[in-house]
Protein backbone atom coordinates (compact mmCIF):
# COMPACT_ATOMS: atom_id res chain seq x y z
CA UNK A 1 0.00 0.00 0.00
CA UNK A 2 1.34 3.42 -0.92
CA UNK A 3 1.84 6.05 1.77
CA UNK A 4 -1.04 8.13 0.34
CA UNK A 5 -3.38 5.22 0.99
CA UNK A 6 -1.96 4.52 4.43
CA UNK A 7 -2.79 8.08 5.52
CA UNK A 8 -6.50 7.65 4.87
CA UNK A 9 -6.77 3.92 5.61
CA UNK A 10 -4.77 3.38 8.78
CA UNK A 11 -4.92 -0.06 10.32
CA UNK A 12 -5.26 -0.55 14.05
CA UNK A 13 -2.01 -1.82 15.47
CA UNK A 14 -2.93 -2.38 19.10
CA UNK A 15 -5.31 -4.74 20.85
CA UNK A 16 -8.90 -3.48 21.30
CA UNK A 17 -9.46 -5.58 24.44
CA UNK A 18 -8.69 -2.78 26.91
CA UNK A 19 -11.33 -2.59 29.68
CA UNK A 20 -11.71 0.39 31.99
CA UNK A 21 -14.09 1.34 34.80
CA UNK A 22 -14.81 4.53 32.86
CA UNK A 23 -16.89 4.17 29.70
CA UNK A 24 -14.81 5.43 26.75
CA UNK A 25 -15.62 8.60 24.84
CA UNK A 26 -16.36 7.91 21.20
CA UNK A 27 -16.00 10.84 18.83
CA UNK A 28 -16.76 10.89 15.14
CA UNK A 29 -19.43 11.31 12.52
CA UNK A 30 -18.40 8.63 10.03
CA UNK A 31 -19.10 5.01 10.97
CA UNK A 32 -17.01 2.20 9.49
CA UNK A 33 -18.89 -0.86 8.21
CA UNK A 34 -17.46 -4.31 7.64
CA UNK A 35 -18.97 -4.46 4.16
CA UNK A 36 -21.40 -2.65 1.87
CA UNK A 37 -24.00 -5.37 2.44
CA UNK A 38 -24.39 -4.52 6.15
CA UNK A 39 -24.84 -0.78 5.66
CA UNK A 40 -28.17 0.43 7.03
CA UNK A 41 -29.16 4.08 7.42
CA UNK A 42 -31.30 4.80 10.45
CA UNK A 43 -31.21 6.14 13.97
CA UNK A 44 -33.15 3.38 15.75
CA UNK A 45 -30.52 1.20 17.38
CA UNK A 46 -33.02 -1.59 17.98
CA UNK A 47 -33.49 -1.86 14.19
CA UNK A 48 -30.14 -0.81 12.75
CA UNK A 49 -26.68 -0.69 14.23
CA UNK A 50 -24.62 2.49 14.30
CA UNK A 51 -24.82 4.33 10.99
CA UNK A 52 -23.92 7.98 11.64
CA UNK A 53 -22.30 9.72 14.58
CA UNK A 54 -24.99 12.38 14.83
CA UNK A 55 -27.59 9.63 15.38
CA UNK A 56 -25.69 8.49 18.46
CA UNK A 57 -22.39 7.00 19.53
CA UNK A 58 -21.88 4.29 22.16
CA UNK A 59 -21.05 7.09 24.61
CA UNK A 60 -24.37 8.90 24.06
CA UNK A 61 -26.42 5.71 24.12
CA UNK A 62 -24.74 4.46 27.29
CA UNK A 63 -25.46 7.80 28.96
CA UNK A 64 -29.11 7.61 27.95
CA UNK A 65 -29.49 4.00 29.08
CA UNK A 66 -27.97 4.72 32.49
CA UNK A 67 -30.22 7.72 33.04
CA UNK A 68 -33.26 5.69 31.99
CA UNK A 69 -32.32 2.99 34.48
CA UNK A 70 -31.92 5.53 37.30
CA UNK A 71 -35.30 7.09 36.63
CA UNK A 72 -37.20 3.90 35.89
CA UNK A 73 -37.87 4.75 32.24
CA UNK A 74 -38.13 2.41 29.30
CA UNK A 75 -36.82 4.81 26.65
CA UNK A 76 -34.43 7.74 26.82
CA UNK A 77 -33.45 10.41 24.29
CA UNK A 78 -30.27 12.45 24.66
CA UNK A 79 -30.37 15.88 23.01
CA UNK A 80 -27.96 18.84 22.83
CA UNK A 81 -29.51 20.99 25.58
CA UNK A 82 -32.34 21.30 28.09
CA UNK A 83 -34.11 23.77 25.86
CA UNK A 84 -33.77 21.35 22.94
CA UNK A 85 -35.48 18.75 25.08
CA UNK A 86 -38.33 21.12 25.94
CA UNK A 87 -38.77 22.13 22.31
CA UNK A 88 -38.76 18.52 21.12
CA UNK A 89 -41.55 17.62 23.55
CA UNK A 90 -43.66 20.55 22.34
CA UNK A 91 -43.03 19.84 18.66
CA UNK A 92 -43.73 16.12 19.05
CA UNK A 93 -47.00 16.38 20.96
CA UNK A 94 -48.56 19.63 19.74
CA UNK A 95 -49.94 20.85 16.44
CA UNK A 96 -51.86 23.84 15.10
CA UNK A 97 -55.04 24.48 17.06
CA UNK A 98 -53.82 22.81 20.24
CA UNK A 99 -53.87 24.26 23.76
CA UNK A 100 -51.08 23.72 26.31
CA UNK A 101 -50.98 24.44 30.06
CA UNK A 102 -47.65 25.60 31.53
CA UNK A 103 -46.99 26.70 35.14
CA UNK A 104 -46.26 30.43 35.38
CA UNK A 105 -43.10 29.63 37.37
CA UNK A 106 -41.63 27.30 34.74
CA UNK A 107 -38.15 27.72 33.31
CA UNK A 108 -38.12 31.07 31.51
CA UNK A 109 -37.13 29.85 28.03
CA UNK A 110 -39.89 27.23 28.24
CA UNK A 111 -42.46 29.95 28.87
CA UNK A 112 -40.98 32.17 26.17
CA UNK A 113 -40.87 29.36 23.61
CA UNK A 114 -44.49 28.54 24.29
CA UNK A 115 -46.02 31.99 24.54
CA UNK A 116 -44.05 33.55 21.69
CA UNK A 117 -42.71 31.11 19.14
CA UNK A 118 -45.51 28.53 19.25
CA UNK A 119 -48.13 31.23 18.83
CA UNK A 120 -46.82 31.67 15.29
CA UNK A 121 -47.90 28.08 14.64
CA UNK A 122 -51.38 28.48 16.16
CA UNK A 123 -50.54 26.66 19.40
CA UNK A 124 -51.97 28.47 22.42
CA UNK A 125 -49.95 28.24 25.64
CA UNK A 126 -51.79 29.24 28.80
CA UNK A 127 -49.95 29.91 32.07
CA UNK A 128 -51.44 28.55 35.28
CA UNK A 129 -50.80 28.93 39.02
CA UNK A 130 -48.30 26.19 39.95
CA UNK A 131 -50.17 25.53 43.21
CA UNK A 132 -53.50 24.91 41.50
CA UNK A 133 -53.36 21.15 42.02
CA UNK A 134 -56.40 19.18 40.86
CA UNK A 135 -58.29 22.35 40.04
CA UNK A 136 -56.32 22.43 36.82
CA UNK A 137 -59.19 20.41 35.39
CA UNK A 138 -61.11 23.69 35.13
CA UNK A 139 -58.47 24.94 32.66
CA UNK A 140 -58.75 21.90 30.40
CA UNK A 141 -60.29 22.27 26.96
CA UNK A 142 -61.20 19.77 24.25
CA UNK A 143 -58.12 20.97 22.33
CA UNK A 144 -55.71 20.67 25.29
CA UNK A 145 -52.82 18.50 24.08
CA UNK A 146 -50.25 18.79 26.85
CA UNK A 147 -49.84 19.80 30.49
CA UNK A 148 -46.41 20.86 31.73
CA UNK A 149 -45.26 20.63 35.35
CA UNK A 150 -42.02 21.81 36.91
CA UNK A 151 -41.52 20.88 40.53
CA UNK A 152 -39.65 22.41 42.25
CA UNK A 153 -40.11 25.44 40.02
CA UNK A 154 -37.15 27.32 38.57
CA UNK A 155 -35.69 29.85 41.03
CA UNK A 156 -38.85 30.24 43.19
CA UNK A 157 -39.04 26.53 44.12
CA UNK A 158 -42.80 26.00 44.30
CA UNK A 159 -43.62 22.32 44.81
CA UNK A 160 -46.57 21.22 42.70
CA UNK A 161 -49.16 18.58 43.52
CA UNK A 162 -48.07 16.49 40.57
CA UNK A 163 -50.26 13.43 41.30
CA UNK A 164 -53.39 15.60 41.44
CA UNK A 165 -52.47 17.35 38.19
CA UNK A 166 -51.72 14.01 36.52
CA UNK A 167 -55.05 12.56 37.64
CA UNK A 168 -56.97 15.55 36.30
CA UNK A 169 -55.08 15.47 32.99
CA UNK A 170 -55.43 11.74 32.49
CA UNK A 171 -59.19 11.95 33.01
CA UNK A 172 -59.16 14.07 29.84
CA UNK A 173 -56.62 11.74 28.16
CA UNK A 174 -54.02 14.54 28.15
CA UNK A 175 -50.32 13.64 28.67
CA UNK A 176 -48.25 15.33 31.38
CA UNK A 177 -44.63 16.38 30.85
CA UNK A 178 -42.41 17.22 33.82
CA UNK A 179 -39.26 19.30 33.92
CA UNK A 180 -37.53 17.26 36.61
CA UNK A 181 -34.27 19.20 36.57
CA UNK A 182 -34.30 20.51 40.13
CA UNK A 183 -35.08 17.07 41.53
CA UNK A 184 -32.22 15.71 39.39
CA UNK A 185 -34.41 12.88 38.11
CA UNK A 186 -33.78 10.88 41.29
CA UNK A 187 -35.25 12.86 44.21
CA UNK A 188 -38.72 12.79 42.65
CA UNK A 189 -39.92 9.62 40.94
CA UNK A 190 -41.85 11.08 38.01
CA UNK A 191 -43.18 7.82 36.62
CA UNK A 192 -44.30 6.47 39.99
CA UNK A 193 -46.48 9.58 40.21
CA UNK A 194 -48.02 9.04 36.77
CA UNK A 195 -46.00 11.51 34.67
CA UNK A 196 -45.81 10.57 30.99
CA UNK A 197 -42.68 12.43 29.88
CA UNK A 198 -39.84 13.50 32.18
CA UNK A 199 -36.93 15.70 31.15
CA UNK A 200 -33.97 17.28 32.88
CA UNK A 201 -31.05 19.51 32.01
CA UNK A 202 -28.00 17.42 32.81
CA UNK A 203 -25.99 20.57 33.45
CA UNK A 204 -27.38 20.82 36.95
CA UNK A 205 -26.88 17.56 38.83
CA UNK A 206 -25.43 15.10 36.35
CA UNK A 207 -22.62 17.44 35.28
CA UNK A 208 -22.63 20.15 37.90
CA UNK A 209 -19.59 22.11 36.74
CA UNK A 210 -21.03 24.40 34.05
CA UNK A 211 -18.72 22.85 31.46
CA UNK A 212 -21.07 20.71 29.38
CA UNK A 213 -24.12 21.30 27.21
CA UNK A 214 -26.84 18.74 26.62
CA UNK A 215 -30.20 17.35 27.70
CA UNK A 216 -32.48 14.38 27.53
CA UNK A 217 -35.88 12.95 28.21
CA UNK A 218 -37.22 9.54 29.14
CA UNK A 219 -40.45 7.53 29.13
CA UNK A 220 -42.20 4.21 29.26
CA UNK A 221 -45.11 3.70 26.90
CA UNK A 222 -45.54 3.12 23.20
CA UNK A 223 -47.83 5.84 21.84
CA UNK A 224 -45.87 8.86 23.07
CA UNK A 225 -42.63 7.13 22.19
CA UNK A 226 -43.79 6.91 18.59
CA UNK A 227 -44.70 10.61 18.47
CA UNK A 228 -41.35 11.75 19.81
CA UNK A 229 -39.39 9.18 17.82
CA UNK A 230 -40.80 10.58 14.58
CA UNK A 231 -39.79 14.14 15.51
CA UNK A 232 -36.51 13.32 17.20
CA UNK A 233 -34.00 12.72 14.34
CA UNK A 234 -34.91 15.90 12.51
CA UNK A 235 -34.64 18.20 15.47
CA UNK A 236 -32.13 16.99 18.01
CA UNK A 237 -29.47 14.74 16.56
CA UNK A 238 -29.10 11.72 18.85
CA UNK A 239 -30.64 8.29 18.87
CA UNK A 240 -33.02 6.70 21.34
CA UNK A 241 -31.52 4.68 24.17
CA UNK A 242 -33.29 1.77 25.82
CA UNK A 243 -33.01 0.24 29.26
CA UNK A 244 -31.63 -3.30 29.49
CA UNK A 245 -34.42 -5.86 28.84
CA UNK A 246 -34.59 -7.02 32.46
CA UNK A 247 -35.14 -3.43 33.59
CA UNK A 248 -37.85 -2.99 30.95
CA UNK A 249 -39.67 -6.11 32.12
CA UNK A 250 -39.61 -4.99 35.74
CA UNK A 251 -40.90 -1.54 34.84
CA UNK A 252 -43.66 -2.84 32.61
CA UNK A 253 -45.04 -5.05 35.37
CA UNK A 254 -45.58 -2.14 37.72
CA UNK A 255 -46.45 0.61 35.27
CA UNK A 256 -49.90 2.17 35.43
CA UNK A 257 -51.17 2.22 31.88
CA UNK A 258 -54.09 4.64 31.90
CA UNK A 259 -52.60 6.23 28.79
CA UNK A 260 -50.55 4.01 26.57
CA UNK A 261 -47.58 6.34 26.63
CA UNK A 262 -44.79 7.67 28.80
CA UNK A 263 -41.35 8.98 27.95
CA UNK A 264 -38.40 10.48 29.70
CA UNK A 265 -35.78 12.91 28.51
CA UNK A 266 -32.51 14.28 29.82
CA UNK A 267 -30.23 17.14 28.95
CA UNK A 268 -26.87 18.39 29.98
CA UNK A 269 -27.54 22.07 29.80
CA UNK A 270 -30.11 24.73 29.46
Amino acid sequence: MKWQSKIIHPKRNVSQKFESLAFPTYRGSTVVFASHEVVRDGWRDNVTDYSYGAYGTPTALELGARIAELEGAKHSFIVPSGQASIALIYLSLCSAGNHVLVPSTAYGPNVEFGTRLLQQYQVEVELYDPLIGGEIQDRMRPETALVWCESPSSITMEVQDVPAIVEAAHQKNVPVALDNTYAAGVLFDAFAHGVDVSMQALTKYAAGHSDVLGAGFRGCFKRLFGCIRRAHPARSGHRVCQCPPNIQDRLELGRRNKLSHGLSTSGTSR
